[in-house]
């Protein structure tokens, strides 16, 4: 006798044969599936019998399912008039083909677009069959026989669309509709990492910043107290020409006033100073050189990035922004404060400031206003420097005008430098001109030694200039010392003019010498050549400490310009414990250090090792280096 039961999951009801009471069986509702046991209903709630359907023929139970599943057989294809529908995956259009075109291709009446009509064939699956499809070895519930008659007046989506009632509407996609998506993912994810780059980069630009800005605080903090003699000011003024480049180099109108600014009080701090030394005069010497740093094109000039290069009238780019300040009026103001102390030292100074305004072709500035660092007896010797640098830069047409400039100040003041010059740029000279010559032997005048190794080293003849520089007794030590400066200016390997100076220091100098500007000069070439021990030796001479303490620092830029892409030991930084030995140098070579190592590494870590050192001049120029060394690395 038939059991009705019901599924406690689900509340579906059942009719089962007796023989399953008990028994466990799986719910045959696919919302469900889930196994119970069968039992009767209480005889309460047993629903009532429908009344039996009519019973029919197989025949007619397979035509109905037929047509419920459109599984009619097709009609004639002579009276077929089925379509199928059309979406154009170009243009969208829609249109009707054919029912014999499906796996055909057609072409979009609308835009041309040639695609294939669907005709996608998969595997009839008998859907009266629950176990259809199923493994043959699969294990399971078995489903009981008058549980599948049921189930197969239930049709679900999964079953038609397995018996192929359902067709797949997806069509292949075109190539160039493929290309589109690709194009749009690849500018989404580019998007996403120039945001990232843009954020990381912005990070670092703050942070490059908030290191300069630290570093223009801690000179607030630099105090007189304990303090060498008129050091504070220099200290400062060391911190703030750094913060003037890295203001300047950020290339926006309101930092080109900063820098203008920064570079001021510089100027000042070292034009105030309560003496003149030697520590006051290469900082004057330094900012020369900086100030051409300030000039710049005409479209850099017309956005007011940069400054004119001479006072408004007059000039490449004078008539453009006419308010602003020039370079020639701030060179003529260094050269005015340099002008008195040592010679050698200001030639060095128009052989480094000429260097640098060949590099931009501004040379004209410096001819002009050469007058207010020099006498008018000094004058033929200022002038002949500058041409002998433009002869070495290669600029012969230059350094002729300059010989001819030179040849005019000789009369009545003889110039050995001017002579020279005037015999390699080939502009003659009467014999009365001709006031130096080199004997081939015995003792030699200063100046005849001055214009030998001129003449030899502007020829490139080194050793004869080495030879020259290098004779005569012990008395002419300091004459020799500076012709050996001269020499290594012109030398390709500039170390082995200042090995042979060594020499003659540690012997008949006797490790001293009152040459202390041609000493530096030496200890600079010796840097060049990576050889700090050498350079040491010959900056124990320096009488002055405050120059010594400098020597040092130009010897240290000059041997890291050597090591480019290595980090340079810290320990190059002395941090002296005695407030009162605190010099100009340190800081110089604070800054020199920091600024190496982080262009050379990009490690900002060490800021905070800078930010531990015990005195605010130290904490200041490690962070302004470090600034300055990221905008480098940047650049």
């Amino acid at each position: 006798m038939p059991i009705d039961t019901r599924c406690p999951h689900c509340q579906k009801a059942y009719r089962l044969k007796d023989e399953f009471l008990g028994r466990k069986v799986k719910c045959p509702n696919p919302e469900c599936q889930k196994p119970f046991a069968v039992e009767p209903l209480p005889v309460e709630a047993a629903p009532k019998p429908k009344p039996a359907a009519p019973k029919k023929s197989a025949a007619e139970l397979e035509a109905e399912a037929a047509a419920l599943l459109n599984d009619a057989p097709p009609p004639n294809a002579a009276a077929d008039t089925r379509t199928v529908a059309m979406l154009c995956a170009s243009c969208d259009h829609k249109w009707e083909v054919p029912f014999d075109k499906k796996g055909k291709n057609v072409i979009c009446p609308e835009c041309k677009f040639t695609q294939k009509v669907p005709d996608k064939k998969e595997k009839k699956i008998d859907w009266r069959d629950p176990n259809a499809d199923r493994p043959s070895m699969a294990k399971g519930e078995e489903v009981p026989e008058d549980l599948k008659a049921q189930m197969a007046r239930d049709v679900t989506f999964g079953a038609l669309e397995k018996a192929g009632a359902v067709k797949d509407d997806v069509e292949p996609v075109p190539l160039t509709v493929t290309l589109q998506r690709i194009a749009v993912v690849l500018g989404v994810v580019a998007a996403v990492a120039f945001g990232v780059l843009y954020f990381m980069q912005s990070r670092q630009e703050n942070k490059e910043q908030q290191f300069l800005d630290d570093a223009v605080a801690e000179v607030e903090k630099i105090t007189d107290e304990g303090m060498a003699k008129g050091q504070p000011p220099l200290l400062k003024a060391v911190i703030m020409a750094a913060a003037a480049e890295h203001a300047l180099r950020n290339d926006t109108p309101d930092q080109r006033k900063l820098a203008l600014e920064r570079f001021g009080i510089a100027r000042q701090l070292v034009e105030q100073a309560p003496a003149r030394t030697p520590e006051r005069d290469v900082l004057l010497g330094q900012f020369a050189v900086l100030i051409i740093k300030f000039g710049g094109t005409d479209e850099q000039i017309g956005t007011e990035v940069r400054l004119r290069w001479q006072p408004a009238g007059r000039g490449v780019g004078a008539q453009l922004n006419a308010g602003l300040g020039d370079v020639q009026t701030e060179l003529k103001r260094l050269l005015v404060g340099l002008n008195g102390s040592d010679l050698d030292f200001r030639l060095s100074v128009v052989r480094r400031v000429t260097a640098a305004l060949e590099k931009v072709k501004h040379v004209e500035l410096l001819t002009e206003i050469l007058g207010q660092g020099f006498s008018a007896a000094e004058m033929p010797e200022a002038a002949a420097h500058m041409g002998l640098e433009l002869h070495r830069g290669g600029n012969a047409a230059a350094a002729k005008r300059a010989a001819e400039q030179a040849k005019a100040l000789m009369a009545g003041n003889p110039s050995p430098a001017a002579q020279a010059l005037c015999e390699v740029a080939g502009v003659a000279l009467d014999a009365k001109e001709k006031l130096y010559s080199v004997p081939q032997s015995g003792p030699l005048a200063y100046f005849n030694r001055v214009y030998g190794v001129i003449l030899s080293a502007a020829n490139k003849d080194i050793a004869t200039a080495t030879a020259v520089a290098t004779r005569g007794g012990a008395d002419q030590t300091d004459e020799k010392l500076r012709a050996l400066a001269t020499v290594a200016d012109w030398a390709e390997n500039p170390s082995d003019a200042a090995a042979k100076a060594e020499a003659i220091l540690s012997g008949e100098g006797r490790g001293r010498s009152k040459a202390g500007y041609a000493l530096l000069r030496l200890a600079t070439a010796a840097g060049k050549g990576g050889q700090l021990d050498l350079a040491d030796k010959l900056i124990v001479g320096i009488e002055d400490e405050g120059l010594r303490v400098w020597a040092k620092a130009e010897a240290i830029r000059a041997k890291l310009g050597t090591i480019k892409e290595q980090k340079a030991e810290l320990s190059l930084v002395e941090q002296t414990l005695d407030k009162g030995k605190i010099r100009a140098g340190h800081a110089r070579t604070a800054v020199t250090v920091a600024r190496h190592n982080a262009a050379a590494t990009g490690d900002q870590s060490a800021a905070k090792e800078y930010a531990a050192w015990t005195e605010p001049v130290f904490r200041a120029c490690g962070l302004a280096g470090l600034a300055l060394g990221i905008q480098d690395r940047k650049k």
